[in-house]
């Protein structure tokens, strides 16, 4: 059957073949990644018992329905979630069922990375108004300073490679300061425009760039940054690389 593309057999033909005796994990995962959308579906509903196998589920890039997510939240499976949306755009529903589970972190990151419409934004708000205890209390402001991350990122990635020059150097002229994810995301044109706004780049981003070893923007960061201000893991880059290491040098 594997030799033909088990694949090609019907779901519940395919979920048999790979659950049949004990596979080694890592051929277990492999398995899962050839099965179809329908086989997983199938394999998902019998997964209950079984972690792993949701785990290879989601690594194999398979879109989960709600219904399919809420058994993650409801097993309080936070790793699984989070790898989940690290994968794919959550739904709203998904969204308000990692709030309601206090997935706080989880949550965030969505909000950072993918923004919030606008019934998620009133759904936490209203939550926030009904429930007085800590999480709730702090979640709209954590919230907020997400979204503001999403929002610097999205400037940055919307104005690269000289688009919208004007927006990018208002954003900058107006006294904005884009966060440090937003930061590393930078291209030469954009630091050049954001030094001369007068602004000094975070130590995240200082190691981010010099971790890519980008060549272009460690130039430039060496020729606008404060060295004494450079952290410790910054400095271990740099003498991590023989060309960072020439350049901090000076020649």
């Amino acid at each position: 059957m594997e030799v033909n593309g088990f694949y090609k057999y019907s779901p519940k033909m395919q979920v048999k073949f790979v659950t049949y005796g004990y596979r080694e994990p890592e051929q277990m995962r492999k398995l899962v990644e050839q099965m179809t959308d329908k086989a997983k579906d199938f394999l998902w509903q019998q997964s209950e018992n079984d972690q792993n196998v949701r785990l290879y589920i989601i690594e194999s890039d398979k879109v989960l329905t709600d219904k399919q997510f809420r058994l993650l939240i409801e097993k309080g499976e936070y790793d699984l979630a989070s790898a989940y949306v690290c994968k794919h755009t959550p739904t709203n529903e998904m969204l308000k069922m990692m709030v309601n589970a206090k997935f706080g972190d989880a949550f965030c990151y969505c909000a950072e990375r993918y923004g919030l419409s606008v019934d998620v934004i009133d759904y936490v708000y209203e939550k926030a108004k009904i429930y007085q205890n800590d999480f709730w209390k702090g979640l709209p402001m954590i919230m907020q300073e997400s979204l503001q991350v999403y929002a610097d990122r999205q400037m940055v990635r919307n104005t690269a490679n000289h688009q919208n020059e004007k927006a990018w150097k208002a954003f900058l002229e107006s006294g904005n300061k884009p966060c440090p994810q937003a930061q590393e995301m930078m291209d030469v044109w954009q630091y050049e425009c954001y030094h001369k706004a007068g602004l000094k780049l975070s130590p995240r981003a200082v190691e981010a760039f010099f971790s890519r070893e980008n060549l272009a923007m460690c130039g430039l960061i060496f020729k606008y940054e404060d060295r004494e201000n450079f952290t410790d893991k910054a400095k271990a880059l740099i003498l991590a690389n023989p060309r960072l290491m020439r350049w901090a040098l000076g020649y």
